[in-house]
């Protein structure tokens, strides 16, 4: 026994009190309204987890992210498997955003594009329904799959220190497809929803290990991408998005 009376095998616990305060470092992802409601950017290792129904624009939204942090001079990796590299690259023209910095791996292959993470700033995988894990069995989007895959994403953000995005479809339930693991596992899970015919696009947090779920953002898709809305007064009127518990 030591003097205070621990086992020399026992870790002494640490009291609150004394702690120092870690601030956590930011990355801005070029898009203030999507920086306010992660709590003031994107953290180094933090994983994100976006989810919405398809056609909600997801991939949209990324696009101009990845594109504004090129543009910062930050060197980023958009890994699809869902989307052929011509797709994105022809949503890219359409948008305006071809930035140097910019770059795209589509395949179904995400561990050898997760050993490429490394050498980026910034990752997006899209989406963690797309792609296999060969660990586990079952097809892409299978619950064993999705948490397969996951956990290799989030291993890969951790140990190169990447602020990474997941993207993950929303079933007709209003849930997040795949275990609800999947949601545990990572740090922060965004939920971007919109009304049928309607240009409106709500983006808030579900739940964020760095900052608060009280912001919301408020977005306006068009032609030309999506969109602030500087006058979120006209659009109280629209249901704020939730994830089903059940």
């Amino acid at each position: 026994m030591t003097k205070e009376g621990i086992p020399p095998d026992v870790k002494a616990a640490s009291p609150l009190r004394g702690l120092d305060v870690e601030e956590q470092e930011r990355v801005s992802s070029g898009i203030a309204e999507l920086d306010r409601v992660l709590g003031g950017g994107w953290v180094p290792g933090g994983v994100v987890l976006l989810g919405g129904e398809p056609g909600v624009g997801k991939s949209t939204l990324l696009l101009q992210v990845c594109a504004q942090m090129a543009q910062g001079g930050r060197k980023v990796l958009y890994i699809s498997g869902e989307e052929s590299s011509g797709q994105l690259a022809m949503r890219g023209r359409r948008l305006g955003l071809m930035p140097e910095g910019l770059y795209l791996l589509c395949e179904d292959d995400l561990p050898s594009s997760l050993k490429a993470a490394e050498k980026y700033d910034f990752v997006v995988v899209d989406s963690v329904q797309a792609f296999r894990a060969d660990a586990e069995n079952g097809w892409a989007g299978s619950p064993n799959q999705v948490r397969g895959v996951a956990s290799m994403t989030v291993e890969m953000a951790k140990n190169f220190r990447v602020p990474t995005v997941m993207v993950g479809h929303i079933t007709k339930q209003g849930q997040i497809a795949g275990p609800k693991l999947l949601e545990h596992m990572v740090d922060v899970v965004l939920l971007f929803s919109g009304e049928q015919n309607s240009p409106n696009r709500l983006l808030r947090a579900e739940k964020n290990r760095f900052g608060s779920t009280d912001e919301l953002g408020i977005f306006e898709m068009s032609e030309k991408g999506l969109f602030p809305v500087l006058d979120p007064v006209s659009y109280t009127h629209l249901t704020l998005p939730t994830i089903s518990s059940v």
